[in-house]
């Protein structure tokens, strides 16, 4: 009867911290569900995977290899407080995210500048993406 209650219970919450927004989302990390390889994973929800938040980005059942970091097609990367996006404290580049004007990004510890907005989510190395979308700053 309790393991009943305590699983009705934590899957209220998950269920509630779907609602939290994102400048608040970390501060309750362990409030998310967790990403597994045999979870069925639904467009727009957050899931929690090695102390990150993702957003699925469409409707898939997990299996091994395609855990959040390794598929941006499947997963979006919700920024861990503290980044900025200002050339003392640049964002941290992962391939499927949608590139800010004027905000300045890292990858591979080189310093990018947004110089358009990308309007959609980018999965190439911002190296690929100088002249189009960022210029190299260092």
């Amino acid at each position: 009867m309790f393991l009943n209650m305590a699983n009705l219970i934590r899957e209220r919450l998950e269920r509630a911290a779907q609602h939290i927004p994102e400048i608040e989302a970390y501060d309750v990390v362990w409030l998310y569900p967790r990403w597994t390889e045999d979870g069925q994973y639904t467009t727009g929800k957050v899931w929690e995977y090695d102390e990150k938040l993702y957003r699925c980005r469409q409707d898939h059942t997990g299996q091994a290899g395609y855990e959040p970091p390794n598929t941006p097609a499947l997963w979006e990367l919700i920024p861990p407080p503290g980044e900025e996006g200002t050339h003392d404290n640049p964002y941290q580049y992962a391939p499927g995210m949608a590139l800010i004007e004027g905000k300045y990004y890292t990858e591979n510890d080189v310093l990018y500048l947004c110089t358009r907005d990308t309007g959609v989510p980018v999965y190439q190395a911002l190296a690929d993406l100088v002249g189009l979308y960022v210029d190299l700053i260092r």
